[in-house]
């Protein structure tokens, strides 16, 4: 059995508190991409190098969701909690310093670009922590009649913040260095709020309530699901390019409008649906029904011009990916043992993290062979997630008895 036994706050309180950690991931992921342009106008590094440098960040995300799922574990979850987004508020600080000193010309090129790295390889090991940390604060907070609820509110926050946080970039219209300096400050409450909440106490389990789902089907069903949509995200806007004549600026406005929607599509589930929802460890209906509207959001564009057939499509594929997401999630949470939720989380955060840079690799590869190749190749990724879902979820002991 699994508690928090400190202090009156009831978990309805924390997993809202928790919430808002979500929140800021979601903010600084939202962020990041709409301040690219800034970064390249106010350092002048190369698109490429500065490419290269998210990407390493993103690597390191890897090793950072493993890393801090395993210490939530070992040390507590408030404790890493708070390490993990006090990391993150350094590196957003340290990346505003940087620009302020490229500004001033106080450093060189070479040290700009180095700097940054340096911070963005902080800010991927810390924010690739903090969700997992989370959820497995989540897991060890609810039963298994609440944990499909909990952790779709901390979806939620997350998609609200991506929803969000590029509207921080318009702040730049009164300094260029105003988005920065709010990405940073808006850590400061949040890690308030956490410092304030009680560690939950992990008690162990009693020998009938180790058996738990095994999360290797899961954990391949959340790498699948993040390789389709690594291919889509890459290649929409090229292909909507490619095929209907768009001009650049056409084809990314479209892109953006399709991704705008979608998030708004799964805010409405995450909010709306996911939380009236029972799931338990054998349901596997509604992973088949996500996997059909994932496959058939990647195949309608190939079937409906424009940016109409983009946006219809988008907003089935996130539906689709949020109610897989959220049913890997739970089934990973419900298959963890005392002291191993954050751990299971990391690893399916650093799968899913996995899918997405194979996935966008793979689409820019396959663009190049025929435009409509990724999607086409994002739909057989849904088909073997049909078929994983299709299959029994037998239950068998993590921990031997």
């Amino acid at each position: 059995m699994e508690k928090d036994n400190r202090g009156p706050m009831k978990v309805a309180a924390i997993l809202n508190r928790l919430a808002a950690g979500s929140l800021l991931i979601g903010l600084g992921q939202g962020a990041q991409f709409a301040l690219l342009p800034l970064i390249v106008a106010m350092t002048g590094l190369s698109p490429a190098l500065l490419g290269g440098i998210v990407g390493g960040g993103t690597l390191v995300g890897l090793l950072g969701a493993l890393l801090w799922g395993r210490m939530a574990d070992r040390q507590g979850y408030r404790r890493v909690a708070v390490w993990a987004v006090a990391v993150y508020a350094a590196a957003q600080a340290l990346m505003l310093l940087a620009l302020f000193g490229a500004q001033q010309d106080w450093l060189t090129a070479a040290g700009v670009a180095a700097w940054i790295a340096v911070v963005r390889l902080a800010h991927g090991f810390s924010v690739a922590g903090i969700q997992p940390v989370l959820q497995g604060w989540c897991g060890v907070l609810t039963d298994a009649a609440g944990r499909f609820a909990g952790l779709a509110k901390l979806s939620a926050a997350l998609s609200l913040g991506r929803l969000v946080g590029p509207l921080l970039a318009t702040a730049a219209i009164l300094s260029p260095l105003l988005p920065f300096g709010l990405v940073a400050l808006l850590a400061l409450p949040i890690l308030a709020v956490i410092i304030r909440l009680p560690d939950p106490v992990v008690t162990p389990a009693l020998p009938a309530e180790r058996r738990r789902l095994r999360p290797d089907r899961a954990l391949a069903v959340g790498f699948l699901m993040t390789l389709a949509l690594g291919q889509i995200y890459a290649t929409l806007g090229l292909y909507l390019q490619a095929r209907d004549g768009l001009t650049a600026e056409a084809a990314a406005g479209g892109m953006g409008l399709s991704l705008s929607l979608a998030a708004l599509a799964a805010l409405g589930l995450q909010t709306l649906v996911l939380p009236r929802l029972a799931l338990t460890p054998r349901l596997t209906r509604p992973g088949q029904i996500a996997a059909i509207a994932l496959g058939l959001g990647c195949l309608v564009p190939l079937w409906l011009r424009g940016i109409v057939g983009a946006a219809l499509g988008a907003s089935l594929i996130s539906l689709g990916a949020t109610l897989l997401a959220a049913i890997t999630a739970t089934r990973v949470s419900l298959g963890a043992g005392p002291g191993q939720h954050g751990r299971v989380a990391g690893g399916q955060s650093a799968a899913q993290n996995l899918g997405y840079a194979a996935g966008a690799a793979a689409g820019g590869v396959l663009f190049q062979i025929a435009p409509a190749a990724p999607l086409i190749a994002a739909a057989a990724c849904a088909v073997a997630l049909l078929l994983l879902e299709s299959l029994p979820a037998a239950a068998k002991p993590l921990l031997p008895p």
